[in-house]
């Protein structure tokens, strides 16, 4: 059994993946399981995941139907064997220590989970660094209360993303959780495999070190709005609230905060990427109108989530439209 399980997703990303690959069949820690899954790719990444295969004995290749980015991810962890697991996206790389540097941190410390800070890397090539609101290792007793109070991210209080590219998990505890994955996801599926393992670790350390290098591309930078988005999230969203209220933990004003900032995020997008004022009428409705989020708990928000549910709420087609802009 390897170390760790390192599951690629990968689909369309030929001018990325060989650096993706390197960066990982290169890594300090060399005992690897390298699974990569080729989600119906029509570029041709599928032959260059054949060919490290064919290089190299640790990765692996799945080669599937396109299912999209949670089927792909879930493809992959049912195939891994190691005693952690860390995912990586096919167009992003690792810092050269990344996977060592959060295995001695979990091993050491006797963690279910390591997380690490990371960079977004602009299409201009310029760097930002990302870090958490994190520090040290926490104890069962430590993320109780200084964790699990804020485990839903999306909203101001985040303590860390739900990126799940920053984490190092114990394949044991990955492998239980699927239980609340839904590999029909479009969004939010790293949400729902963050909150369900973070919630159920035994303990958790962070290493302050940007050791993930996520880019950013161009089509990224440019958002537009997709309709699917609204099942993908209400499903994550009622996955988490479960996998929350299994150990024990109500989270459901939690959900409410992000579900807030979320809704508002897709009709800021609508009017930005819809034409059709009826058809935006329509988003603003949609998002607005649902229950999930009445009766919000607002203390502790920020004055900006606050307007923005206060707009939700009384939906406000101009007010909104004219806000946007400035949130």
């Amino acid at each position: 059994m390897s170390k760790v399980s390192v599951i690629i997703p990968v689909y369309n990303v030929e001018n990325y993946l060989r650096k993706c690959l390197d960066s990982v069949k290169n890594q300090t820690l060399s005992d690897l399981e390298i699974i990569t899954v080729d989600d119906g790719s029509t570029d041709g990444s599928g032959k260059i995941c054949d060919e490290y295969a064919a290089c190299d004995s640790r990765f692996k290749v799945i080669h599937k139907i396109n299912g999209g980015l949670a089927s792909a991810r879930l493809a992959g962890a049912r195939a891994a064997t190691g005693e952690y697991i860390v995912n990586a996206d096919g167009d992003d790389y690792l810092e050269k220590d990344m996977i060592e540097s959060l295995y001695d941190a979990a091993s050491q410390n006797l963690c279910d989970v390591a997380i690490c800070a990371f960079n977004r890397v602009l299409p201009d090539g310029s760097v930002r660094h990302v870090g958490y609101k994190l520090a040290g290792v926490y104890d069962r007793k430590r993320i109780e209360k200084e964790i699990i109070p804020f485990v839903v991210p999306g909203t101001d209080a985040e303590i860390f993303s739900p990126n799940v590219w920053t984490k190092l998990i114990k394949r044991e505890l990955y492998l239980k959780n699927l239980v609340y994955y839904d590999e029909t996801l479009s969004m939010s599926e790293d949400v729902v495999i963050t909150v369900s393992n973070v919630i159920n670790a035994g303990k958790l350390v962070y290493v302050d070190k940007p050791l993930y290098n996520y880019r950013i591309t161009e089509g990224q930078m440019t958002a537009k709005y997709k309709p699917e988005y609204y099942d993908s999230e209400m499903t994550a969203e009622k996955s988490v609230i479960r996998a929350a209220a299994d150990a024990g933990y109500d989270v459901s004003q939690q959900i409410k905060r992000r579900y807030v900032s979320f809704a508002f995020w897709q009709i800021k997008t609508a009017f930005s990427f819809l034409k059709d004022k009826t058809e935006i009428k329509r988003v603003v409705n949609k998002w607005s109108e649902n229950k999930i989020y009445s009766d919000a708990n607002t203390k502790g928000w920020t004055k900006k989530e606050k307007i923005k549910y206060f707009l939700l709420k009384n939906r406000n087609y101009l007010l909104l439209k004219l806000v946007c802009k400035h949130l």
